[in-house]
Order: structure tokens, then C-alpha cells, then sequence
């Protein structure tokens, strides 16, 4: 399972919102209850937070095997987002239940495949329109609960009882859903929940839903490294492109793409880095210190923040990784946090103020890192770190 403090909880734009009721069949009724009230809500088909960690990688191969420029996938499109009641919308969140498509259309992009393996299409292979979903509860506990759906379509006239029925295990009256929602973003979204899935759950969904096992096939394929030739692509190596204007993408920044300290603009070696590294959230007590002092609320501290994600070169990545190197703030930047500290050296709570920005760092080496990074250290005699050159 996911921990909680990597779910973010982005909502579509509302200029995103405005587009999906040029296109949505169902006039932004809920997709599976098919009700429109006050209780419906919009969600991305595929989450936005995927874009905020090491995951970045992934949507890069996704960019390529869907044959789109890196660096241009926009997951704030009408085309990822649909109009789902409040209730459904947290149990979609929670990985409980995710949306097929129909079998002809897996079976489409699993015939782009040659022994597993896809390859970069020309453009996309599927044009947008409207598509058929089928409701797939991915937990146990969604077959012991009833879904109302309103099986006529809203009239100016209230509904009334003979309007609605209670869908239950297996679904069948969800399993004909409409909807502008492009099935690339429902194969991604769903591949990527069946990750998430319990081992023994996940082989009970393979026996009812044998098409699964074609989609899970595509899914892995998409999600393989980009190859060593797409940084030579004219149609791919696109950089300085952004995938969408919201805090979420690693487009654009400072360094244009390249590592914060050799300065090398190099697709396949430069990595993204954690300052503060994942491998912290299981110092339960240090996460929830952090969040006091910087004034956070309780399990809302979030290190797949684009604030706390680095570019590297694989090597210094590596080092970074096995605390051999760290970076140091300017004095200013530090004095002033230690300014808030009292006399009887007790930090108070949020109480320090550092907007976002661009900020100078200094490497520090923490063991020898000359001799981790072998030949590479001799051409580091000075190298600029955020606005700053460092000496080696």
C-alpha cells in the first residue's frame, strides 16, 4: 500500500472542468450512478501525483511508446478527467476500484507489440471520441456494496423510484459505461492500480477478467525505459516543454533539465534525486517533527514534491543515495531558521517563513567523493550548484 503522505491531492483545473462538458456523452453526470446533483465531483483518470516522484521516469516512457514529444504529457485534460459522485471519487482514489476498457481496444494496443515489447508510434493510434468502460472492483470490499444507478437519463421531471436501481456484485448494469475518456490514460491508471493490488486479489480478478492479462502485458510494455535512442529523436528530445502549469512536472526549471552539479544535459544518466529521501517516511516520529516545526498539518508532509526533487548524474545519484555528498543552504538561509530558536533551545512552530525560489547551494563532500566518482572527479574542479560555484 501506498502511504498517505504520497497521495496528492491535485483537483483538475477548472478550465479542464469547463472542456469535459464539451465532450462528456453524459452531460457530467456521474460516470458510474449516472446522477447529477450537487454531490458530483471531478477526478483524473489517471492521478497527477505520478508525476511528483521517481515515477517521472515512467511518464517519460509513456511519452515516447504514445508518441509525444518528453516533457509534453499533460495529465490536466478533459481527456484524463470525468465527473464521478464524492463517495466514488475517495474509493477511486484509494485504489478500490479502476475502469476497463472494452476488450477490442486492450487488444488494439496489445497488437502494437512484438514479443512484448512496444515500439514509438508515429502519432496517437487511437483518435478521440467516445468509448465503452466496464466498472472493475479491485477490492473485496466493493463486492459487498450496493452502487445506485439512475438507469434513465435525467429528465426536466424529478425522478422517481422506478428510476434508480441498485447495481451489486457482479455489476452488471456498470459494465457499459460511456465516456469521452481516452482509454491510454484508463490502461496506464488501471496497470498501474493492479500494481497496487494484494498478490492473491490480483489472481482472482486474472480468472474472472482474463483480458486483464493483455492489458497488464501493455501496461508493462509501456512502461519500459525509454531506449538510448530517443535523446538522437527529433520527434522526442523536447525538453524545455512542460507538461502542464500546475506545481505537479519537472518541466522547464533553473537548470533546463540538466544535473544541479556537473551541469550535463545527458537524457539516460541524469536521474531525479530526493534531498530528503523516501527511505525517511519510515522514521515515523521524525516526519511528524518535521510537520510540527514547519507548521504542516499531521501526514501531510509530501517528499515527492518537485521542492525536494534534484536532478542528477547517475553516479552523483548514487553517492547522493549512499550519503556520500550533501547540500549546504547559504549562512542567511540557515541564521534565520536557527534565529527562531529560543533560549532554551526550543524551535517554535511555524514561525519561519522561506517562500518559494532559487535558492545558492554548496556541495559538500561527506566521505571522498573523488574517489566514488573515479575519472569523472578530475573534471570537477569548480562546479555551479543552484547559482554558486563550489570548490573541489
Amino acid at each position: 500500500m501506498l502511504s498517505r503522505r504520497y497521495i496528492h491531492d491535485d483537483k483538475p483545473s477548472e478550465d479542464a472542468k469547463k472542456l469535459v462538458g464539451r465532450v462528456d456523452p453524459n452531460s457530467q453526470r456521474c460516470l458510474i450512478e449516472n446522477r447529477q446533483d450537487l454531490a458530483v465531483e471531478h477526478c483524473y483518470l489517471l492521478p497527477t501525483y505520478l508525476l511528483r516522484n521517481e515515477r517521472i521516469v515512467e511518464m517519460s516512457s509513456l511519452e515516447w511508446f504514445w508518441g509525444m514529444k518528453h516533457g509534453s504529457l499533460n495529465l490536466d485534460t478533459r481527456y484524463n478527467v470525468f465527473p464521478i459522485s464524492s463517495s466514488l471519487l475517495r474509493l477511486y482514489e484509494e485504489n478500490k476500484w479502476g475502469l476497463l476498457p472494452s476488450d477490442d481496444i486492450v487488444h488494439h494496443y496489445a497488437r502494437g507489440l512484438s514479443l512484448g515489447f512496444a515500439s514509438r508510434p508515429k502519432g496517437d493510434t487511437v483518435q478521440n471520441g467516445v468509448f465503452t468502460y466496464r466498472f472493475l472492483p479491485l477490492s473485496k470490499a466493493i463486492e459487498s456494496m450496493g452502487i445506485l444507478h439512475q438507469h434513465d437519463h435525467p429528465t426536466p421531471h424529478p425522478p422517481t423510484p422506478s428510476s434508480f436501481i441498485t447495481s451489486v456484485h457482479p455489476f452488471s448494469e456498470l459494465q457499459n459505461l460511456e465516456s469521452h475518456l481516452h482509454p491510454k490514460f484508463a490502461i496506464a491508471a488501471l496497470g498501474y492500480k493492479l500494481g497496487l493490488v494484494d498478490q492473491n486479489r490480483r489472481k482472482e480478478l486474472l480468472l474472472h477478467w482474463p483480458i486483464l492479462w493483455t492489458l497488464m502485458s501493455v501496461h508493462r510494455a509501456w512502461m519500459v525505459s525509454v531506449p538510448a535512442v530517443a535523446c538522437d529523436h527529433e520527434s522526442f528530445a523536447s525538453l524545455s516543454e512542460s507538461r502542464s502549469t500546475s506545481d505537479s512536472g519537472y518541466g522547464g526549471g533553473i537548470s533546463e533539465g540538466r544535473c544541479l552539479i556537473e551541469n550535463c544535459l545527458k537524457f539516460r544518466e541524469v536521474e531525479y534525486c530526493h534531498v530528503i529521501p523516501r527511505s525517511f517516511t519510515k522514521f515515523t516520529d521524525n516526519m511528524t517533527n518535521l510537520e510540527w516545526y514547519w507548521g504542516l498539518r499531521h501526514s501531510t508532509l509530501d517528499l515527492d514534491t518537485r521542492r525536494n526533487i534534484l536532478l542528477a548524474g547517475s553516479s552523483l545519484h548514487g553517492l547522493h543515495d549512499n550519503h556520500r555528498w550533501g547540500l549546504l543552504p547559504p549562512d542567511d538561509i540557515i541564521n534565520k531558521y536557527a534565529n527562531n530558536i529560543d533560549e532554551e533551545e526550543h524551535y517554535q512552530r511555524g514561525s519561519v517563513e522561506v517562500p518559494d525560489g532559487v535558492f545558492s547551494y554548496r556541495l559538500i563532500p561527506l566521505s571522498d567523493v573523488r574517489a566514488g566518482l573515479g575519472s569523472k572527479a578530475s573534471g570537477l574542479g569548480q562546479v555551479i550548484v543552484g547559482q554558486g560555484l563550489v570548490e573541489m
